[in-house]
């Protein structure tokens, strides 16, 4: 944006003159995005997914969890050392630098240090890393980019010693840490998702607390979906259905809701079961990590899982769940699902760092906005987060994400209200058009009407979107996921983020908005209709302008709306006739209707024609 060039340049500037980045002529070129930092200022980041695409991956490997814990366990003083800008640290050879080229308006520049976004950043940097610790092993651990120095000594001059040798070795190769984001001298420290000291380890609070602030029940839908979350680890718990048993019968139509002391044990139970041992396991680095995830208009939630082979069964690591803002609330599905996939990795980042990653959602359009060039700044900043994990995208149908679906609804105390079509349907029914013979053109009847929506009504406008052939390739898509075969590879991304907003109510096609009521997709067939029920009606219309007619039409929704309303209301002859006698706009050609000959006649007037002096 034109406002922020200002700003953007001055990131460049600095980055040229502390050597980060030089001025370069390499055909290897990425585009550059801002990013909106917390503080409100702007963070440029690049956008390497290119790059990434034809990039080898670097599988460096990472220590076993239980082997980490063995070493910095039952120790009496932690610090934690954070790098400055570390990554910037790190020097690229002449054959990377090339590749890490910037395209910028009038200028192309080239990192000269690791920048943020590479596939193998962080195998670059974890090796790095290791390297500057080694022979240390005794009293400091490098897990990626987080520095842990421990001693076992209840001497506190041991601990110091062991930061002094640490230091020593940062200054040996000019790496420089940020106070503000180091602990020091420390007797209990959180680190990878676990709280360590002297008695100790422990899984951290925030890995079980999720499941453990879930609420009560209080309908039959929230008990369906707590029932449902436990049966994902029903092979795991013992007596499963006995458990169960005084949840399932609030389930029974025949019974009424009542939630009581025993459903609240059996409740409390289930809780409990999912934050223990053998559900809640440590992770295995030598397998891939599976992350479920799911958003809700109110939340978002993630579970960190393994797969056990021998059962063909999950088993969970941690969980998280989140409560969206009120601003949050208002993004599209889209954003909200793939913040839900951003959470849960910043959330599971100590575990996953590196690792193979398979993520599984219900949210179908995810796999095509990946692809995305041209992404929105908020968008953009996560897709190019993703770009340093190793995921691979597996779609599930929603009713086998029934964990994730209820972390996401964690913070819901209210059943999320799915708006349904209103009860009254408005939509021109009848019309009187005007006829040749023998009456005044001008004296017509045009009736719009409203009636009660009915199973003839939504035949109707079933069939017509049926037999439609955009509305028909919405509803396949939304139904198999099938994009159209003739659809051409440019106007795909643009048919998914459309379909994004689509809903099948009651066998309608519809358009639906979070917290707003759905409309219903207008087939081809019936949008001049529309326009004439709301503009040239008599009741319903009194030729309005096009932001008075565009409001009303609205009540419906069809792709291009703005445009063919805007095109309808130039070329409408009656607002021509009203408005400037040279509107910049014509009316198309029509034939006049007339009754007997000679009834009307028309004639062109020429002049004043100027005299010629040559011809008299």
């Amino acid at each position: 944006p034109f406002k922020y060039r200002e700003e953007l340049q001055k990131h460049i500037e600095a980055l040229l003159k502390s050597g980060v980045m030089v001025k370069s002529d390499t055909p290897w070129v990425s585009n550059i995005v801002l990013v909106q930092k917390k503080d409100g200022g702007l963070r440029p980041c690049i956008d390497f997914r290119k790059l990434n695409e034809v990039t080898v991956p670097d599988h460096f490997p990472l220590p076993r969890l239980e082997s980490i814990m063995e070493r910095i366990g039952n120790c009496n003083y932690y610090s934690s050392l954070d790098l400055s800008s570390g990554y910037l640290q790190i020097r690229l050879t002449e054959r990377a630098s090339r590749k890490c080229g910037v395209i910028m308006e009038d200028e192309i520049y080239q990192m000269t240090h690791m920048p943020f976004g590479l596939r193998n950043a962080t195998s670059a940097f974890a090796r790095v890393m290791a390297h500057v610790i080694s022979g240390l092993d005794e009293c400091v651990l490098a897990y990626v980019d987080d520095f842990l120095v421990f001693t076992k000594s209840p001497d506190f001059d041991e601990h110091l010693k062991a930061l002094r040798q640490v230091f020593t070795r940062l200054r040996k190769y000019f790496l420089k840490i940020s106070p503000k984001k180091c602990i020091f001298a420390s007797r209990e420290m959180n680190f990878l998702g676990y709280t360590i000291n002297a008695t100790g380890y422990t899984p951290s609070i925030a890995k079980v607390e999720t499941i453990n602030n879930l609420p009560a029940p209080t309908t039959v839908k929230e008990v369906r979906q707590a029932i449902g979350m436990a049966s994902f680890f029903r092979k795991h718990i013992q007596n499963f259905s006995l458990i169960v048993e005084p949840l399932t019968k609030l389930t029974r139509k025949e019974i009424e809701f009542h939630w009581g002391d025993e459903q609240q044990q059996a409740f409390d139970k289930i809780k409990k079961i999912l934050t223990s041992q053998p559900v809640l396991v440590f992770p295995d680095y030598e397998k891939p990590f599976h992350i479920f995830t799911d958003a809700s208009l109110t939340g978002q939630g993630g579970a960190l899982m393994q797969k056990d082979i021998e059962n063909n069964t999950y088993k969970a690591i941690a969980y998280c769940s989140r409560t969206l803002t009120i601003s949050e609330r208002k993004w599209a599905p889209v954003q909200i699902e793939l913040g839900a996939i951003i959470f849960s990795l910043r959330q599971f980042r100590p575990f996953i760092y590196m690792a193979e990653i398979e993520l599984h959602t219900d949210h179908k359009p995810l796999a095509y906005l990946l692809k995305k060039a041209d992404a929105s700044p908020n968008l953009a900043r996560w897709l190019i987060e993703l770009q340093n994990y190793n995921i691979k995208i597996v779609h599930i149908a929603g009713k086998e994400n029934l964990l994730a679906d209820a972390l996401s609804r964690l913070q819901n105390q209210s059943e999320e209200e799915k708006a349904e079509l209103e009860d009254i349907a408005e939509f021109p029914v009848c019309f009187t058009l005007p006829i040749k013979d023998g009456l005044i053109d001008e004296h017509y009847a045009s009736v719009l009407t409203l009636r009660k929506e009915n199973e003839n009504y939504a035949i109707d406008i079933r069939q017509e979107q049926e037999n439609d052939m955009e509305a028909a390739d919405y509803i396949k898509f939304i139904k198999t996921g099938e994009l159209p075969e003739d659809i051409s590879p440019n106007n795909q991304e643009k048919f998914v983020l459309n379909a994004e907003n689509l809903r099948i109510i009651g066998d309608i096609l519809c358009h639906k908005l979070p917290n707003l009521k759905p409309r219903i997709f207008v087939p081809s067939s019936l949008r001049a209709l529309i326009f004439d029920s709301f503009h040239s009606s008599q009741l319903g219309g009194g030729h309005m302008n096009l932001k008075k007619t565009l409001k009303k039409c609205r009540k419906y929704y069809w792709p291009r709306m703005h445009a063919d309303i805007l095109t309808w209301t130039r070329n409408c002859i009656t607002c021509q006739l009203r408005h400037s006698p040279n509107p910049p706009y014509r009316a198309e050609m029509q034939m006049v209707p007339v009754n007997t000959l000679f009834a009307k006649v028309g004639l062109d007037l020429a002049g004043t024609i100027p005299i010629n002096t040559k011809w008299q």
